[in-house]
């Protein structure tokens, strides 16, 4: 399981971060008083709900229940303007993402569902490679905010990925393919960001994930070059150190040496 802690809360920062996902118990709250927002609003606001479904099947291992809700979050957030910042990515989108979301759903054989919730880890099969499997959260929001949209998108891209590489991981090939398209997504996403730094942590979790992706897929050698970029973010000394936490960044860094030890090795 993943390592998100009911009893944990971890803070928002200017509501823009994306925060990693906290299961929360069902509760009704009363909603704020009646105000008009605007249409985009209405979509982050549904999106925003969409993905923390999404996050909760995920960490309980329901993958095909996180597919489908962090898809629906994923297309109020298109419609919300989210991918307007890269005409690529938008495109990729219409090609590549949103018509394989509208086939019929790729079921587990019936003798590796009872697998799902065991391999949804932060371990690889073989013990030695780390993958992050923390899902992220965004707030919804009252007003529009110039770029949300689009950080909004990067948040549910990484989660969907995350999602089709927990499935690639169990049973099925071709959500290693697909996770690692929707992690160049979503990292291209935070690019186009006029504060990266706020999505850091996606980045950091992206590139680390996309690395195992590629290592699974025997591409050694993009892989390699994937953690050259992924050391390249953690010792960068013009900005913050990404918020994670110490064991997290350890485990970064084995990645670096188990997969990229001779080219690490040769650097020093």
């Amino acid at each position: 399981m993943c390592k998100a802690s009911a009893n944990v809360n971890y803070p928002v920062v200017n509501n823009l971060l994306p925060n990693r996902y906290q299961p929360q118990q069902q509760h009704h709250r009363q909603e704020p008083p009646t105000r008009i927002l605007s249409y985009k609003c209405n979509l982050i606001r549904n999106a925003a709900h969409l993905n923390r479904e999404g996050a909760t099947a995920l960490v309980t291992g329901n993958l095909q229940r996180a597919i489908d809700h962090l898809s629906q979050a994923l297309h109020c957030i298109v419609e919300a303007g989210g991918l307007d910042a890269s005409p690529s990515i938008a495109s990729d989108y219409k090609t590549q993402v949103y018509p394989f979301e509208r086939r019929a759903p790729c079921s587990l054989p019936a003798q590796m569902r009872h697998r799902q919730v065991h391999k949804l880890s932060d371990a690889s099969e073989n013990g030695y490679y780390f993958v992050y499997c923390s899902p992220f959260i965004f707030q919804p929001i009252a007003a529009e905010v110039p770029f949300y949209a689009t950080n909004c998108a990067a948040v549910c891209l990484f989660n969907l990925a995350l999602a089709f590489h927990q499935r690639g991981r169990l049973a099925d090939s071709r959500g290693l393919l697909r996770a690692q398209i929707l992690y160049d997504m979503s990292m291209t996403m935070v690019s186009k960001l006029p504060c990266q730094a706020a999505c850091a942590n996606l980045v950091v979790a992206g590139t680390n994930n996309k690395a195992h992706v590629l290592f699974e897929l025997s591409e050694i050698t993009e892989a390699k070059a994937t953690l050259q970029a992924l050391l390249a973010n953690l010792t960068n000394k013009n900005t913050s150190p990404p918020p994670f936490a110490n064991a997290e960044i350890e485990k970064f860094y084995m990645n670096i040496l188990y997969i990229n030890g001779p080219i690490v090795a040769g650097a020093a």
